[in-house]
């Protein structure tokens, strides 16, 4: 598992240029009784490079009456502001004590080292819980491979709807995911204990699942993706809180708007190739789901 909650800042857990998209990402169409919807698997930190993205793609978004995304983004100083709202809440230590006396010690050399290689300041870390560090410090790691939020697919797409007036919606708040997040850390610590694993490794597994998403290659995205599951706590933790559970929310809401508008939907990549994925459960409620070819 050691790599599975930092590729999920990437794949899941927050601006065209003029170039033309090297990539080739998949896209799903899902139908039903002559109602017909767009899925797409996101990264929510990308490159420049991606965009704009591939003409059979930007088409099917024009098309569409609704984007459909995690969290509605639309509003980014409303979302700035409850994100700081939430780390005062739930990602800060507010009693006087500090990171230091609430992990263990070799746990806290590794995070010191790590924040000081990725640059991370030390500052900003001894007051914030353990899985906040992990979001600032995955982030940085990402930073570091050449992927950037500001280039992540869901921005892309919200901000598209915006300029043409397309309506947004928001399948769950910024406070659901968190909420979330907490509940898949287990004891506390493990989501950064596995981002500093992946961070401090040699391993090309997020490479991997960045490749294969550009690609448009689900089964190779699947495939890499199950190979880090086992039958640890923490896994079993991780699939129920951030995959099963929301799947299984997103898929009530999502079932009725699909009678009334054509969606494009947008959601982190493992929600459609991950274990009991949106894409499978269509298809046993008797949707016809395919790839769109391009």
């Amino acid at each position: 598992m050691r790599a599975l909650y930092a590729t999920a800042l990437a794949l899941f857990i927050f601006l065209p240029c003029s170039v033309m998209a090297a990539i080739s990402p998949a896209l799903f169409e899902v139908s039903k009784q002559g109602h017909t919807s767009y899925f797409f698997g996101s990264v929510h930190m990308g490159e420049a490079r991606y965009y704009p993205l591939p003409s059979a793609i930007e088409q099917r978004f024009k098309q569409s009456q609704r984007l459909v995304m995690e969290i509605d983004m639309a509003d980014e100083s409303a979302i700035q502001m409850e994100m700081m709202q939430l780390m005062m809440q739930h990602g800060m230590y507010l009693d006087g004590s500090d990171l230091k006396t609430h992990i263990p010690s070799s746990l806290y050399r590794q995070t010191m080292k790590t924040a000081e290689r990725l640059g991370v300041p030390a500052n900003s870390i001894q007051q914030l819980r353990p899985w906040a560090v992990a979001l600032l410090i995955g982030q940085h790691y990402y930073l570091t491979m050449g992927l950037d939020p500001n280039w992540g697919v869901d921005q892309y797409f919200s901000q598209q709807a915006i300029k043409t007036g397309k309506a947004i919606y928001g399948l769950e708040t910024l406070a659901e995911q968190i909420n979330a997040m907490l509940a898949a850390d287990g004891e506390g610590s493990s989501m950064l204990q596995q981002v500093l694993d992946e961070a401090d490794s040699s391993s090309d597994y997020t490479q991997r699942m960045m490749t294969a998403w550009e690609k448009g290659n689900s089964s190779e995205l699947s495939a890499i993706f199950n190979e880090e599951l086992d039958d640890t706590q923490a896994d079993k933790l991780f699939v129920e809180h951030l995959l099963l559970k929301r799947n299984q929310n997103w898929l009530q809401q999502l079932k009725p708007m699909m009678k009334k508008e054509t969606l494009f939907v947008v959601v982190g990549a493992a929600h459609l190739v991950g274990p009991e994925n949106i894409l499978d459960s269509f298809r046993q409620a008797g949707y016809q789901v395919k790839a769109v070819s391009y």
